[in-house]
């Protein structure tokens, strides 16, 4: 049986359901931290697949850990699935990047404009 594209490959699953709409945000997700659409190759999207549904195992495994379950077998599987989504994630080539929180050059001049910094403090860079 050949599949089309824009076959659905599972007919029993509602599109508009909370856990379809969480894979196609995280799918979204992935594909813009490598760069877009355009930019990905075709081994790239099955692994973004396989990293979108280690991603939506472990929610489901952490929610039963958030009710309660406390049992080790659950923990196991859910430490395992944070080592294989983590190695999935960087076979893809997404890391973990330090977030710049440092001032914008617009913001310093308007504090130097309202007196909150010195015209005379030199920047610790220069």
């Amino acid at each position: 049986m050949a599949i089309r594209a824009g076959q659905n490959l599972l007919p029993d699953v509602d599109g508009r359901s909370a856990h379809a709409r969480r894979a196609r945000a995280i799918t979204a997700g992935f594909v813009a931290d490598l760069g877009g659409a355009s930019e990905i190759s075709t081994a790239e999207r099955i692994l973004i697949g396989k990293a979108v549904r280690l991603t939506l195992q472990l929610d489901g495994l952490e929610a039963l850990m958030a009710e309660g379950d406390t049992s080790a077998t659950t923990f196991d599987l859910f430490c395992r699935g944070v080592g294989h989504l983590n190695r999935t994630l960087r076979n893809l080539g997404i890391k973990r990047r330090a977030k710049d929180v440092s001032p914008g050059q617009r913001l310093i001049d308007l504090y130097k404009l309202e007196g909150k910094i010195p015209y005379d403090q030199e920047d610790s860079d220069e």
